[in-house]
C-alpha cells in the first residue's frame, strides 16, 4: 500500500493460470458419455497403431525374423515385443491426444462428447498425471498374464458405482464431468439446513 494519502485506492488482483482454471462445479459425465468417448478413442488408437506397427513390424522382421516371429519365440522376445507395443501405443496416444490433454483435460473422444477430466477439486490436471495414472498404468496391468484381463474388467465395471468412477479415476484422483451442464441441471448446496420444529 502506498503512503501517499492522495493516491488512488489499489485492489489486489489475483490471477489464475489457464492450466488450473475450471469454471464452477459441473455434473458428472453420464456412463453413456464415458463409454462413447472410450470407443471413439479406442477406434482412433487402433487405426493409429495399424498405421505405425505395419512398418515397425516389417523392419523388425528384416532385422531378426526368427527371434521375434519364430514359431516358438523366447520369453525374452515376448517381453521385448510387449515393451515395444507399450511404447508405440503411448506414442500414438499422445500424438492423437497430447495437445488436448495438456490444454483442456480432454481426449478426442471427450472433446467430441463435451466431457472433461478434472481433479476431485474441480481443477484441470497436469497431463503427465493423467497419462501415467489413468492410461499407461492400466495398459501395463492389462498385459499381466492371467490377472490382467480381470483387473481391466474390474476397472471398467467400477463405473457402475454411485460416484461414476473407475479404478483409474480413484488412483489418479480425477473424475469426468460434462463440459456444459444440461438446461435442467441445478446444483444442490453442499449442506441443506432443515428448520427445527417449534
Amino acid at each position: 500500500m502506498s503512503d501517499n494519502p492522495y493516491a488512488a485506492p489499489q485492489t489486489e488482483i489475483r490471477t489464475q493460470t489457464a492450466s488450473t482454471r475450471v469454471s464452477g462445479k459441473r455434473p458428472l459425465a453420464t456412463r453413456w458419455q464415458r463409454l462413447g468417448g472410450y470407443l471413439i478413442d479406442y477406434a482412433l488408437l487402433i487405426v493409429g497403431l495399424i498405421v505405425v506397427m505395419m512398418p515397425t513390424g516389417f523392419v523388425l522382421g528384416l532385422v531378426h525374423p526368427d527371434y521375434f516371429f519364430g514359431e516358438d519365440p523366447s520369453p525374452m522376445a515376448e517381453i521385448i515385443e510387449q515393451g515395444i507395443a507399450l511404447v508405440v501405443m503411448s506414442a500414438v496416444f499422445l500424438a492423437l491426444n497430447g495437445y488436448l490433454l495438456a490444454n483442456r483435460g480432454q481426449t478426442i473422444g471427450k472433446y467430441i462428447l463435451k466431457t472433461q477430466i478434472v481433479s476431485d477439486k474441480n481443477e484441470l490436471v497436469p497431463w503427465p498425471r493423467i497419462f501415467l495414472l489413468r492410461y499407461l498404468a492400466f495398459w501395463f496391468i492389462s498385459m499381466i498374464p492371467a490377472v490382467g484381463g480381470l483387473l481391466s474388467l474390474g476397472d471398467s465395471l467400477a463405473i457402475f458405482r454411485g460416484n461414476h468412477k473407475c479404478w483409474h479415476d480413484e488412483i489418479a484422483g480425477t473424475k469426468v464431468v460434462m463440459l456444459r451442464a444440461p438446461a435442467h441441471y441445478r446444483e444442490l448446496p453442499d449442506k441443506i439446513e432443515i428448520p427445527e420444529e417449534p
